[in-house]
């Protein structure tokens, strides 16, 4: 290819992945491509690189040189994913990724990969039940606090402490809309 991208291209799924990782990997891309000479040590980033540029069409600068905007790699790597856009491929990240940290092992009592021995631990042991991807996790206050999520418990009660399946809209939107901001303040 001479862009620094060699390996076929695979429609591949998005796994579990944070959103500041995902900006990371564009721009990355972004450099790849504007500089023939760099190399990824990636194969999935090489792969990414690759379908971008064959699906970029002509925007080359005098020099010969593909220069697309950082935006046309965002999208690229969206398509890559099977989302149609930037904004769709983001939105799945952060509902996916709102309740997970880093350090969020420390604080999880108990991790399952199935929503009912999760629901079924959580009616025998309390706690709250929350979904990280395909993971399902029960915690306690110590994890909603470090959230940032600790002034809500009247919507926590009002929905039973069940993140994966609240049965009360309202207090959900709000519990959910404070864990989307604050995990857009870190994943900038």
């Amino acid at each position: 290819m001479g862009n620094g991208c060699l390996f076929e291209i695979k429609m591949v799924t998005l796994t579990s992945i944070r959103l500041r990782d995902i900006k990371l990997q564009c721009k990355l891309v972004h450099k790849a491509i504007q500089n023939p000479d760099l190399k990824l040590k990636n194969a999935e980033l090489e792969a990414i690189c690759a379908f971008t540029i064959s699906n970029l069409g002509s925007k080359k600068s005098g020099s010969g040189l593909l220069q697309p905007k950082l935006r046309d790699v965002h999208l690229r790597y969206s398509e890559y994913y099977g989302f149609s856009n930037w904004a769709q491929l983001k939105n799945h990240v952060v509902n996916n990724d709102c309740f997970y940290r880093k350090w969020a092992p420390v604080f999880v009592f108990k991790w399952f990969q199935a929503y009912t021995p999760a629901l079924q631990y959580h009616k025998n042991h309390g706690g709250y039940l929350l979904r990280f991807w395909g993971d399902y996790v029960i915690c306690g206050q110590e994890y909603i606090n470090r959230l940032g999520l600790q002034g809500f418990e009247e919507n926590w009660r009002a929905i039973k402490h069940n993140a994966v399946q609240p049965i009360d809209s309202a207090a959900w939107a709000e519990i959910r809309q404070e864990a989307v901001n604050n995990y857009l303040i870190i994943n900038k």
